[in-house]
């Protein structure tokens, strides 16, 4: 029985930790961001959904694969600021 109780607080002191996390966490590098992310450390310090910005279909349809920097190869997925851009 006992080992049920140590279940029990376990998963009830790592659901309380999970209250923590917010979706918005800033970050300043990419090591701040799980796999797949990169840090948009210009812009909203947010990670987003990393692509390359020289190849197509790695971004929703809805988004647009920006540089993260002038001389990158790197990009986040970001909302099309165009209207009327569907296509």
């Amino acid at each position: 029985m006992n080992w049920k109780i140590a279940l029990i607080a376990s998963l009830t002191s790592i659901s309380m930790g999970c209250l923590e996390v917010t979706p918005q966490t800033l970050c300043s590098t990419d090591a701040d961001c799980f796999e797949g992310y990169t840090c948009d450390a210009a812009d909203s310090r947010s990670c987003l959904r990393a692509c390359d910005p020289q190849a197509d279909g790695q971004c929703l349809s809805s988004e647009t694969c920006t540089p993260t920097s002038d001389d990158s190869e790197n990009g986040v997925c970001k909302p099309s600021s165009g209207d009327g851009d569907e296509g």
